[in-house]
């Protein structure tokens, strides 16, 4: 497993969200889409799914059976690559050379990207998914220690689906009760850690990388199309045990996100956790009036999120490149 440190003084991490699906895909299939079908009660009129956080409304829509609609659905959660330009966007990620990309999402667009095709196969993933030294064999769920190696650009990507993925219906996080489970996980992983961090950077030593979580708290995190929702608990327990981690050199999180209403609170919670955020003073505007003014607004929107993305490609990897060891 590459850990980071022949090429730089701390990893550097990726953080990736559905940001740059939702901007750069023509896919007209949509998650909401897929929720849809997994909503085996429908006859509730007076339900708002968008008044409870989205680990509860799955459990609404499913009347609490979410394991029985991923194994029916997980196949749908795949993802492709359908254009030249989302391909190209993946790719230039790729090309950062980041020691660690971490994604949140299920889909498999990043290992897709890896060996330029439209939908990875099972074959393909089965053939290159890996595990740290701490785990005999990869794990099914609650994916601490298992990633996949891929090698682009003679350069070796190591892709961490940190909330499950597809193929594994069962390591999918989705539902609260998968939520907690998962952060339980976290919190008896650096139980068992106690002050290693410390002990190990005191000595002039580069900590042993045994999970994803190791390189979190450890390196520079760059998180990109990734909203960080009130609602995904364990992210934001990472985000402020990072803070408190009190080894030295530990690095910090840049958080990339466009101005929107609904995130100026977000951005100062982040503040507090001596996070970074970079907005390039783009604003998302909210979808309302009349038909028309949504469309409109929508197109514009689009344009925006491109141009943010344009933006924070270009100001992520000028930071990577300074930091690199010469």
């Amino acid at each position: 497993m590459n850990d980071g440190y022949s090429r730089h003084e701390r990893p550097q991490i990726l953080l990736l969200g559905n940001g740059i699906n939702l901007a750069y895909a023509n896919s007209s299939y949509s998650w909401e889409q897929l929720l849809d079908k997994m909503t085996v009660v429908a006859d509730r009129p007076d339900y708002d799914s968008h008044a409870v956080p989205f680990p509860l409304d799955i459990v609404i829509r499913t009347d609490d059976n979410v394991d029985e609609q991923l194994k029916e659905f997980h196949k749908e959660m795949y993802g492709n690559i359908d254009n030249e330009e989302y391909m190209d966007k993946l790719h230039t990620l790729l090309n950062m050379k980041f020691d660690h990309i971490l994604t949140t999402n299920y889909s498999y667009e990043l290992e897709s990207a890896c060996t330029n095709v439209k939908t990875v196969s099972d074959n393909i993933l089965k053939t290159h998914q890996n595990h740290s030294r701490a785990t005999e064999k990869a794990e099914p769920k609650y994916l601490l220690h298992t990633f996949y190696e891929f090698t682009f650009g003679g350069y070796t990507n190591n892709i961490w689906h940190i909330h499950g993925e597809a193929r594994k219906y069962q390591s999918v996080i989705i539902g609260h009760y998968y939520y907690g489970k998962l952060l339980s996980k976290f919190i008896n992983f650096f139980e068992k850690r106690g002050n290693y961090y410390q002990k190990t950077l005191k000595n002039g030593q580069n900590p042993d990388l045994k999970s994803w979580l190791d390189a979190f708290i450890l390196g520079d995190v760059y998180i990109l199309g990734q909203g960080l929702d009130f609602s995904e608990m364990d992210l934001w327990w990472l985000i402020n045990r990072k803070k408190r981690e009190k080894a030295e050199g530990i690095g910090k999180i840049y958080f990339y996100d466009p101005l929107t209403d609904g995130n100026k609170v977000k951005k100062y919670l982040l503040g507090s956790f001596d996070c970074e955020t970079i907005d390039f003073s783009i604003t998302i505007k909210k979808k309302e009036g009349n038909e028309e003014d949504k469309k409109r607004i929508e197109k514009e929107n689009s344009e925006k999120y491109k141009k943010f993305y344009e933006l924070a490609l270009c100001d992520i990897k000028s930071k990577l490149e300074e930091k690199l060891l010469r």
